[in-house]
């Protein structure tokens, strides 16, 4: 598979300070969300991501599963309307939410240190939509599952 870098769209920057019973003291830096692709099927595929310190992988804490689908679902809320802004995000604000919890915020904006977001964003929010039925029955499976535990 050529072209296997990483290209990262949205992500939460502060997610050590919401990390569970890690919160201030985590080694998770960031949640991205992003899209790796192969040139040689020219397919997308669109990726989660933990940025760690030390880069390694290890096993992955429930809360941090939970919180990669709150990252997923706000990201898909947010390009519901995105369509409304010429780049697909605010370049003066990019902030697209706060989702408050543990007495702070996780911070979802778009990564405006990828030197290709103006491209990039174009790029994730396109295979979003052609992924919309794949993705649109796991978040209907997700939300009847959460309405039946009394979310």
């Amino acid at each position: 598979m050529k072209n296997k870098e990483f290209k990262p769209v949205i992500i939460c920057d502060n997610y050590e300070r919401v990390d569970g019973q890690r919160a201030y003291n985590s080694d998770v830096k960031e949640l991205e969300l992003g899209f790796r692709k192969d040139e040689d099927t020219n397919k997308l595929e669109l990726l989660a991501r933990i940025l760690k310190e030390e880069g390694n992988f290890e096993d992955m804490p429930i809360n941090r599963a939970i919180d990669l689908v709150i990252l997923m679902c706000e990201a898909s809320l947010h390009f519901r309307e995105a369509y409304r802004m010429p780049k697909l995000y605010n370049e003066e604000n990019p902030i697209i939410n706060r989702v408050a919890m543990q007495g702070d915020a996780m911070n979802i904006t778009v990564c405006k240190d990828n030197e290709d977001l103006d491209k990039d964003i174009f790029t994730f929010s396109d295979e979003l939509n052609r992924q919309g039925e794949l993705l649109g029955e796991r978040f209907r499976v997700l939300a009847r599952t959460l309405e039946e535990l009394g979310y």
